[in-house]
């Protein structure tokens, strides 16, 4: 008889003689126990597994420690703010893995791609409150950003030397720079165009700057990324870009204050949706009400003739809504453009988003003619139909991610009764 065997069977008859039943008491217990942690432990795996956000939501309330693994951009900013290189860090990878994980670090292919002939990333974070007349608690803000006069510059200067471009061959640039809220990020970049004195065109494009948020405003990108954003602009759009060979027979590139024979300006163009583009011009929530190019109002587009913006205008009228603060503000303008060194003709109007705007007015004024001449709805029939997309959603999210089998038996059963019933 084994030893195991023996002592499960000394416990037995000792609790057969004394007539108690304390031990039994408490083996009952720590079986309910541990079903109880495996009930706990199936309804946290399918939380998990379908209601990924609302977990983490909820850990976040509860104040337990959540760790995110670090994309190359992140890791690379945090490398160059703190000096490491070469077996600094690789030490620093390996204690980083040891304590948060394998994927928490990004791989050093990745990290390469951004070190290698690229220039510094800068990182920062903050607590950011939203102006929400609802929710008034602040929330993590992350960014990462660049200089967007040195990026330009590394990238010319790639993009002419991998085809052998001389700088006699250059004949203009164009920059089209922009900014849009994704899923969970705004991002800011640009696009190069080079025209060649052979008709030729090449074109790349830059990301330059990223903010970790759930929506973008002017206050919180004046915040984070404005600054240092605003300063590479002013040098691409106001400086003269230098293309010249080396004592090397390299070709560079670079951006100098003064023009020289070899230099060139660049064109600069904004482009976006009309909400970033308001922000940019200081008619924040604006876009909806007056126009960006002349001074009318939406009650008087296209009625009658109107005097048309310029950036000197929206300069001044900027100045004067900043030192009224309590007055409302004049022709939609709330605060000074940000940007007031390019021309407002080089603001281009986002076509896409004008035209899906119109398409949404002109489906509207259909079915407001077919709900008038053909098809009458009845009282409440309107709303009626509208519900019947989001019900087919409600239906089909619990189809799938509603499983009978994570009710208990007692809840299957009394399903299955009524479904037959």
């Amino acid at each position: 008889m084994s030893e195991c065997h023996k002592q499960r069977v000394t416990v037995l008859s000792s609790t057969q003689k004394n007539g108690s039943t304390p031990l039994l008491k408490s083996l009952a217990q720590n079986t309910t126990v541990h079903m109880n942690l495996e009930s706990a432990y199936r309804i946290s795996n399918h939380l998990i597994r379908y209601y990924c956000d609302s977990f983490l939501a909820a850990c976040e309330t509860q104040r337990v420690p959540i760790f995110k693994p670090m994309s190359a951009t992140q890791f690379q900013a945090m490398l160059c703010a703190g000096k490491v290189n070469g077996t600094d860090e690789r030490e620093l990878k390996k204690h980083l893995r040891a304590h948060l994980g394998k994927g928490f670090c990004p791989t050093r292919r990745s990290t390469g791609m951004m070190s290698d002939g690229h220039c510094e990333v800068h990182y920062g974070s903050m607590d950011f409150t939203y102006d929400d007349k609802k929710k008034k608690k602040a929330e993590f803000i992350e960014w990462t950003e660049k200089d967007i006069n040195t990026e330009f510059e590394v990238y010319l200067q790639r993009h002419l030397t991998s085809r052998s471009i001389t700088p006699s061959e250059v004949e203009s640039v164009e920059v089209v720079v922009g900014g849009d809220h994704g899923d969970t990020a705004f991002q800011f970049g640009a696009s190069v165009y080079i025209y060649l004195t052979d008709k030729k065109i090449i074109q790349f494009e830059l990301s330059v700057c990223k903010i970790i948020c759930r929506k973008d405003t002017g206050k919180l990108i004046e915040s984070t990324i404005l600054p240092r954003l605003t300063k590479g602009l002013k040098i691409i759009a106001t400086w003269h870009l230098c293309i010249e060979n080396n004592v090397k027979g390299q070709i560079e590139c670079k951006f100098i204050e003064t023009s020289s024979p070899n230099s060139l300006t660049v064109d600069m163009y904004v482009t976006g949706d009309l909400a970033f583009q308001a922000m940019a011009l200081g008619k924040e929530s604006m876009a909806g009400w007056w126009c960006m190019l002349c001074k009318s109002s939406k009650n008087q587009f296209m009625d009658v003739p109107v005097e048309l913006w310029s950036m000197e205008e929206y300069d001044r009228c900027g100045m004067i809504a900043k030192s009224n603060i309590n007055d409302k503000p004049k022709l939609g303008v709330i605060q000074r453009p940000w940007w007031s060194f390019i021309p407002l003709t080089h603001y281009v109007s986002p076509l896409l988003h004008c035209a899906i705007g119109i398409g949404n007015v002109i489906f509207e004024l259909l079915r407001d003619i077919i709900n008038r001449f053909i098809e009458k709805y009845a009282p409440g029939d309107e709303s009626i139909r509208a519900s019947v997309p989001v019900l087919k959603q409600i239906h089909h999210h619990s189809e799938t991610k509603g499983r009978l089998g994570c009710f208990p038996r007692w809840a299957q059963v009394e399903n299955t009764e009524t479904h037959h019933c």
